[in-house]
């Protein structure tokens, strides 16, 4: 019998008595078994993985949590801290100094070979922009005070002379205002003019030319209001620099700044025509403390200049002022807009050149250098006799004084004394001044027999010269009202002025400015007194009108255009030259020689 047949079980007996069975062998199962006891056991295998996702998240946790603690407590640093001239700190869970940076990362090397690993550089840096090798100023003394300021002004003045005598400039680096939203408080960041460090605003354009002053200085004071708002106080937060402080503050933009005083100073000796040097040492005069250099006393007069012209570019400004000043001006122009040439001359500037013409010609027709100023001398005379009486005498002084030399008595002569005597002689110029006096005087001064309604409209208008006539013939008004025959009317005749039948006329009123002539109601050299009914361009610019329509519309452009810089030269569309030219001296003409000639270039 194998071990595969079992016994037959005895049904016929009652009590069944235990018999032995031999161990079965172990087989996989069936397959028939497997498939009917899948179904059960699909719970028990979620759950387990749902426990294996726990699991892992839990450790995942817990390397995170002991990632922080290593990070924060048991990880090895290497710091530096300044403590002492020119000493290093290297701390690695020790407080023993280290004298260089070489011993330090010896004994953290040691260190890590005893304990299993292997310590290497991660990475490592060293400031030297910043200076933090150089040696570190402690100016904490000097900022560590107690006093109240009255204003942000003072608490500003002090800190900035504070650091002026220790070598420094402060500026300020922040401030800001309570305005009574949430967070804002009032107060003033300042520092060191070397803190921070410098941005590149365009990375790709860097000149060689420039720097900066900027190292990072820790340098800092807060200026805050007190409490109740009664005063300021300064606070030291940072007294520190990482930098050598300057024995010279000349040269500093900070230090070197222009205060209001001294602009307005700078721009009345512009106006004054003063030297730049001369300005700068007027500035020192006042100040000997300044730090202000040349440069600066430049850039004030360009700005100064740029303030006056406005918005008008540079021939805009330059054609006002001609106009303004009564100059004589003319230009040529290149290429449409471009100035080619342009030339101005004052009235007053006729005596300076006729006397620089008459010295070059007496230089080129008298041959005696000793003569020379005998006869310039005489010259003058001629020109600043005071009245035409002396004129007379002063002219045959010097026609006996240049009898040798007939051309030259000839040339001053045609030239300059005959037709322009007028305009330079004081003989004559002088009664201009004596004219422009008497314009003055009847502009601001009134009579007091004048001082009525009946020449209200004609003071201030009217020479006073022409009242005269005029409260003499109003005297005659009731004689003249009487016998109308014995007015004769002469003074409207032959002065242009109202007489005594006209006046009657105005009794009571005010005497009208138009019956006035223009003679008398003229009181300056220029045109402004003449009326439209005396000069008009109405028939010019009906003429120019028809110009106008005939020409095609380039032609229009060009004439509006001439037309408008005429009105207004300040809006002209004039440029100077785009290259500087030299105005000095004649062109060089190009030297022919000989190239194998070792004859050196003559100096320019």
């Amino acid at each position: 019998m194998s071990n595969y047949d079992l016994p037959p079980p005895d049904t016929h007996s009652e009590t069944s008595v235990p018999q032995w069975t031999p161990p079965l062998p172990t087989y996989p199962p069936p397959t028939s078994y497997f498939s009917s006891t899948f179904d059960d056991s699909d719970s028990s295998s979620s759950t387990s993985t749902f426990g294996i996702i726990v699991g892992v998240l839990v450790g995942v946790f817990g390397l995170i949590l002991l990632y922080g603690i290593w990070h924060k407590y048991l990880r090895k640093k290497c710091s530096k801290c300044g403590e002492g001239e020119g000493v290093l700190r290297w701390s690695a869970a020790t407080n023993e100094v280290f004298e260089c940076r070489e011993d330090a990362l010896w004994w953290a090397r040691s260190v890590a070979h005893e304990n299993g690993f292997v310590a290497v550089i991660l990475r490592s840096d060293t400031n030297t922009a910043c200076g933090a090798n150089e040696p570190h100023v402690d100016s904490s003394d000097a900022f560590n005070t107690s006093q109240v300021f009255e204003c942000r002004e003072d608490a500003l003045w002090w800190a900035r002379s504070v650091a002026h005598e220790n070598g420094f400039v402060a500026v300020i680096l922040r401030s800001d205002t309570n305005t009574g939203s949430r967070g804002s408080t009032t107060f003033v960041l300042i520092g060191c003019e070397m803190s921070g460090e410098y941005r590149c605003r365009k990375k790709e354009f860097i000149r060689r030319d420039t720097g900066t002053r900027k190292c990072g200085c820790p340098f800092k004071l807060r200026c805050k209001l007190v409490v109740g708002g009664e005063g300021w106080m300064v606070k030291l937060i940072c007294g520190v620099h990482n930098h050598e402080l300057a024995k010279s503050l000349v040269g500093h933009p900070y230090a070197g700044r222009l205060t209001k005083v001294e602009k307005t100073l700078i721009a009345d000796m512009t106006k004054s025509m003063v030297k730049p040097r001369n300005i700068m040492l007027t500035l020192k005069e006042h100040n000997a403390n300044s730090c202000t250099t040349i440069k600066h006393i430049y850039n004030a007069r360009s700005a100064f200049r740029s303030s006056i012209r406005g918005s008008d570019l540079e021939m805009q400004h330059l054609m006002k002022l001609l106009e303004r000043d009564q100059y004589i001006h003319w230009h040529r122009i290149k290429d449409e807009d471009v100035v080619r040439d342009i030339f101005w001359c004052h009235s007053d500037s006729l005596n300076f050149h006729i006397n620089k013409n008459v010295k070059a010609k007496c230089k080129s027709l008298i041959e005696q250098k000793n003569v020379w100023d005998y006869v310039m001398d005489c010259w003058g005379c001629l020109t600043d006799c005071p009245s035409e009486q002396q004129f007379d005498e002063c002219l045959k002084k010097f026609k006996m004084a240049c009898a040798p030399w007939p051309m030259f008595v000839d040339y001053a002569k045609e030239t300059w004394i005959i037709p322009h005597k007028e305009k330079f002689v004081s003989a004559w110029t002088n009664k201009h001044t004596e004219i422009k006096a008497s314009f003055e005087t009847s502009t601001h001064v009134v009579g007091h027999v004048f001082k009525k309604t009946l020449y209200k409209r004609l003071l201030g208008m009217v020479s006073r010269y022409a009242l005269n006539p005029i409260a003499a013939e109003l005297e005659r008004v009731d004689y003249a009202s009487k016998n109308p025959s014995s007015c004769g009317c002469m003074v409207r005749t032959m002065l242009g002025l109202p007489c005594a039948c006209k006046l009657s006329k105005y009794v009571g009123g005010c005497i009208p400015l138009d019956s006035i002539h223009m003679f008398w109601r003229r009181l300056s050299f220029s045109d402004q007194g003449l009326s439209e009914l005396e000069v008009s361009i109405k028939d010019v610019m009906e003429t120019i009108s028809k110009r106008f329509e005939e020409l095609d519309v380039c032609g229009k452009f060009t004439l509006r255009t001439k037309l408008w810089e005429i009105a207004y030269p300040n809006q002209n569309s004039m440029c100077p030259p785009p290259v500087k030219v030299n105005t000095k001296g004649a062109p060089k003409k190009a030297m022919s020689r000989n190239p194998r000639s070792t004859k050196r270039d003559p100096s320019y």
